[in-house]
C-alpha cells in the first residue's frame, strides 16, 4: 500500500511540475538524473543556487495550490501530496534518527486522526506527542539516549538507519520463523517457553544450511529501493500512472478543469458541495477537535483524574466520494439489507493491467454489459439454487411428469428450450437500434434443433412462462 501511495504521489508531483513549472533549468535536470545515494552528493545538489531557486519556485506554486488559487481539484490532490510527503518524512526521521522531525510529523498528523474518526490514534497519539515534548523534564537524559541509538540502527555503509524491530526481523530473527505461526500453542506456557529457548539454535542451524548451500542472504543490502533495477521499476510504474491519468482518466492539474468543482478522477463526476467542503476542510476541522480534546484533558477535575482522557471522543460524520455510490435496499427473510453499486471497475482494471504489465483494450471492455448475467435455476449437480430463480424451475416443472434418469431421451432428440429473457438481454454485446434487431439477436442464440421455446419474462411465476411455437424460430443453415 505504501509503495502505491509513493508511486501515485510521485506521478502527481510530476504532473504538477509539468503544469505550473513547465520550464526546468538544465542544471536542475542534470542534478535530478545524477546518483543521489550518497549524502554528500545530495547536500551539494541542494546547496546549488539554481536548484535552490527552482525548489523555492515550486514551493510557492504548491502554497498557492493548497490555498485553492488553482481550483478545488488541484487543491485536494495537493493536500494528498502533502500527506504522503509527511509520511515519507516520518520514515526519513527513522532513517536519520531525527528526534525533532519525528515529533513534528506526529504532531502534524494528529488533526487528521481526529477528523477521520481514528479515535485511538487521536487519543494515544496526543499522549505520545505530549510525552516527547516534555521528555527533558520528565526523563532527564532520555532524549540524548534516543537520539544516539533509540530510533534506528545502521547496518550498511550508506549511513541510512533502519527501525530496530525491522532490523531484528532481517538479522537474528530472519531464520527463526515457525510454520503456521504461534497461535496454535501461545496459550500453553510450557510450550511457549520451549519455543523461546529453541529459537536461537534453530536460527543457527538454518543459517548454516543456507550458507553451505550458497544462498545465505542475511548480509544482503537492506536498502532494496536504492538498487538500479528497483529505481527503473519504480520510474516505469510512475510513468504508467501518468499516462493513465492523462489519457484515460482526469489529470487533476489540467488547466481546463472547472475551478469551482472537485472532480472524481475515475468517473469524472463533480462532488456535491457538502462532500467538497468536508474533504477540503478535514485538516482545519481536525485541529479544532484536537484543541478541544487537549483543553478537556488539561482542565480535568481533581476528583476524577484521567476520566476526561478516556471519555469518548466525538465522531465526525464524513462526507466523501463513497457517499455518492448508488445504493438500494432489499428485503430478504424479514431483514432489510443495503446494497451498494460500486463504480471502481475501471480502476480495478487499470491496477490489474499495471500489476501484470499487460495492456487492456478499454474500447473492447466497454462493449460488454456491466450488469451480471442472471443466475441459472440449478447448480451443475442438479440441486435447486436458493434464489428467486428457483421459482422458475418449479413453474416450468409443475405440469411435467418426473421420470427416472435412465428413461430420459438423448439430448439430440430434445425439442424444448428454456430461455431466460432478462439474462439473454443482459448478455448481448450489441442490442441493435430497434426491438426487431434485438429480438433477432436473442433468437439467434437459440440452437436450431428445438421446436418449442419457453421464454421466461417479468416475474418468476406461472404467468411469466411464455410459449413460442416452432413457427417463431427462424431456420438457420
Amino acid at each position: 500500500m505504501l509503495a502505491c501511495s509513493r508511486g501515485f504521489s510521485e506521478a502527481l508531483e510530476r504532473l504538477f511540475v509539468e503544469q505550473y513549472l513547465p520550464t526546468m533549468p538544465k542544471k536542475v535536470e542534470e542534478c535530478a538524473q545524477s546518483n543521489l545515494a550518497q549524502a554528500t552528493s545530495l547536500t551539494n545538489i541542494l546547496n546549488d543556487d539554481t536548484v535552490k531557486e527552482y525548489v523555492d519556485q515550486c514551493q510557492i506554486q504548491k502554497t498557492k495550490c493548497l490555498n485553492g488559487e488553482f481550483g478545488k481539484t488541484p487543491q485536494f490532490w495537493a493536500k494528498y501530496m502533502e500527506l504522503v510527503d509527511r509520511q515519507q518524512k516520518l520514515h526519513f526521521s527513522v532513517n536519520t534518527n531525527d528526534y525533532d522531525l519525528r515529533m513534528l510529523i506526529w504532531k502534524e498528523s494528529l488533526p487528521l486522526c481526529f477528523a477521520t474518526n481514528r479515535v485511538h490514534y487521536a487519543r494515544y497519539g496526543t499522549y505520545y506527542v505530549s510525552g516527547l515534548e516534555c521528555i527533558d523534564s520528565t526523563h532527564p537524559g532520555a532524549r540524548q539516549e534516543i537520539e544516539d541509538l533509540g530510533l534506528s540502527v545502521r547496518r550498511n555503509q550508506l549511513g541510512i538507519g533502519q527501525s530496530i524491530d525491522m532490523a531484528g526481523e532481517q538479522s537474528y530473527m530472519r531464520n527463526a520463523k515457525t510454520a503456521g505461526g504461534i497461535t496454535q500453542f501461545a496459550a500453553k506456557e510450557s510450550t511457549v517457553t520451549k519455543w523461546v529457548m529453541n529459537r536461537p539454535y534453530q536460527t543457527k542451524f538454518v543459517e548454516s544450511l543456507l550458507e553451505l548451500s550458497g544462498v545465505c542472504t542475511t548480509m544482503s543490502n537492506p536498502r532494496k529501493c536504492l538498487r538500479s533495477s528497483e529505481i527503473l521499476k519504480s520510474n516505469k510504474m510512475v510513468e504508467g500512472i501518468m499516462v493513465v491519468l492523462k489519457t484515460q482518466f482526469i489529470n487533476p492539474f489540467h488547466a481546463d478543469l472547472d475551478k469551482d468543482k472537485l472532480f472524481n478522477l475515475i468517473s469524472g463526476y463533480p462532488a456535491p458541495e457538502n462532500v467538497c467542503e468536508c474533504l477540503l476542510a478535514l485538516e482545519s476541522r481536525g485541529k479544532e477537535l484536537m484543541d478541544e480534546f487537549q483543553d478537556r484533558i488539561t482542565t480535568e477535575s481533581a476528583e476524577s483524574p484521567g476520566a476526561d482522557f478516556f471519555s469518548p471522543i466525538k465522531r465526525e460524520k464524513l462526507e466523501t466520494f463513497k457517499n455518492l455510490a448508488v445504493k438500494t435496499k432489499i428485503k430478504n427473510k424479514g431483514r432489510i439489507k443495503e446494497l451498494t453499486y460500486r463504480r471502481d471497475i475501471l480502476g480495478m482494471l487499470v491496477a490489474y493491467s499495471n500489476k501484470h504489465e499487460s495492456g487492456i483494450d478499454l474500447e473492447k471492455v466497454l462493449c460488454f454489459p456491466l450488469a451480471p448475467v442472471s443466475i441459472p435455476p440449478c447448480t451443475p449437480d442438479g440441486a435447486i439454487r436458493k434464489t428467486v430463480k428457483s421459482k422458475l424451475y418449479h413453474a416450468s416443472m409443475s405440469d411435467l411428469t418426473v421420470v427416472s434418469h435412465d428413461s430420459l431421451p438423448p439430448a439430440s432428440t430434445m425439442r424444448t428450450y428454456l430461455l431466460d429473457l432478462a439474462a439473454a438481454i443482459r448478455s448481448l454485446i450489441f442490442t441493435g437500434s430497434t426491438i426487431r434487431e434485438m429480438t433477432s439477436q436473442i433468437i439467434a442464440t437459440v440452437p436450431s434443433q428445438y421446436t418449442t421455446i419457453y421464454i421466461m419474462a417479468r416475474n418468476h411465476g406461472q404467468s411469466a412462462v411464455l410459449i413460442a411455437g416452432a413457427e417463431t424460430v427462424p431456420t438457420r443453415a
